[in-house]
This record gives C-alpha cells, sequence and structure tokens, in this order.
C-alpha cells in the first residue's frame, strides 16, 4: 500500500512546531541542551533531534514537554499568544539553581518513578484563560 503524501500546509506546521521546540529548548536548556532535554523525557537524545528536525512527536512527549518547559499549549502549536504558561525556571536563558526549579519538574519526576516497569494512565485538562 502507497504512503500518502504529506500535504505543503501539514509540512509547513510540523516544520514550525520543530522550530518552536527548538526555541524553547535553547531558550532554557541552551544550545548543547537537547541529551539533557531528552534524559528528563525519557528518550534518547537523537530521538529529540528528530523531532526537533521535523519528525511527528507523540503526544505523550508533547506533554511531557508542556509539563517540563511550562510552556504554553496554544503557542506551542500556533505561535500566537504568551510562550510560557508561568515563568520557567530559565527564562533569561541562564539555568537556575536546582533548588529553584518549577513543581512541573518535581511532577514529572514522581510520574517518571511510578511508571517504572509498567502503565501510567496520565488525565490532563486545562482551561483557557480569558
Amino acid at each position: 500500500m502507497a504512503r500518502k503524501k504529506t500535504t505543503p500546509e501539514k509540512g509547513r506546521a510540523r516544520t514550525q512546531l520543530a522550530m518552536r521546540l527548538k526555541d524553547v529548548r535553547t531558550q532554557l536548556y541552551g544550545e548543547h541542551g537537547g541529551p539533557e532535554l531528552a534524559a528528563l523525557l525519557g528518550i534518547p537524545a537523537r530521538t529529540w533531534h528528530n523531532y526537533e528536525s521535523g519528525i511527528t512527536v507523540p503526544a505523550e512527549v508533547i506533554l511531557h514537554f508542556i509539563v517540563l518547559t511550562s510552556v504554553n499549549p496554544s503557542w506551542l502549536l500556533d505561535g500566537q499568544g504568551e510562550k510560557y504558561r508561568c515563568t520557567p525556571y530559565a527564562a533569561n536563558g541562564n539555568e537556575a539553581p536546582r533548588e529553584d526549579l518549577p513543581p512541573s519538574f518535581d511532577l514529572l519526576r514522581q510520574v517518571s518513578e511510578a511508571s517504572e516497569g509498567g502503565n501510567l494512565l496520565i488525565n490532563l485538562t486545562w482551561k483557557k484563560s480569558k
């Protein structure tokens, strides 16, 4: 069976998402911070590099990325509005001391520990502010 061709619009959307992922990663983890972010997301560094190159990102990785970085999901989707839901730990481009990490880091650590060796079902809801 032949593979469906990606429409130009979908290709552009994927490329723009990849650029926004890289923008956030560079701002929070530095130019060479891909491996660190990948480790926090629980994926290989090469996989993260592929996502920044425009490969489709699985939903669970996007959700972990949103929690980890406090990036605004709406901005991540279309580049409109505020980039972050709250001040990220390295909004000034410098890494903050580890004790100043946002609660999302602790939440991600807890989720990672709880899901080791099994499956974990996560239900997320959020409301768009007015």
